[in-house]
């Protein structure tokens, strides 16, 4: 059974789990097999700041989530970092969407199929996000949000949280 937080004043490490736990709750069944991964999987370490084109990334695609999922993916977010974090992950996914319609604009119309792909692989949807561990069960755990200019793995365990590598490369 998954340890209940009490309400009072809330860690870094309860917050995470709570809103895991909401965003989790959420989820069907392929999109969880999508995101759930052993907390030492290997591709806990398979992170890449650079476009989806030249990095496929494990887990569940942010992109594809329905606006009341995405809300709770901020949440999580927000839980994650302090305020002055969270401005500047969510300013460098916004970028990224205007990196993508500028970089579709370049394309010349007789662009190979390559140059348009590539140029899609951009944006705010080609966000992942993967948990390793269960939030919802286990005590240890982690969670991995990457996409274009933006890696970071968050861990929780011992009711304390670290997060490392923090990658943040169109600052």
């Amino acid at each position: 059974a998954p340890t209940e937080f009490l309400p009072t004043a809330a860690t870094s490490a309860q917050q995470m789990t709570n809103a895991a736990r909401a965003l989790l709750a959420t989820l069907d069944a392929a999109q969880l097999d999508q995101t759930l991964f052993a907390l030492d999987a290997e591709e806990r370490s398979h992170w890449s700041n650079v476009p989806f084109q030249a990095h496929h990334r494990p887990g569940l695609k942010i992109g594809a989530l329905n606006r009341d999922r995405m809300l709770l993916v901020h949440d999580l977010l927000r839980a994650s970092l302090s305020s002055q974090g969270y401005q500047k992950v969510a300013g460098i996914m916004r970028l990224d969407k205007i990196n993508r319609g500028q970089q579709a604009a370049r394309l010349a119309p007789e662009a190979t199929a390559y140059a348009k792909a590539q140029a899609e692989s951009f944006g705010s949807d080609n966000y992942f996000m993967s948990f390793f561990g269960d939030p919802r069960r286990d005590a240890r755990w982690g969670w991995l949000v990457q996409g274009h200019h933006l890696a970071i793995s968050f861990t929780v365990a011992g009711g304390k949280t670290a997060f490392l590598p923090v990658v943040f490369g169109g600052t």
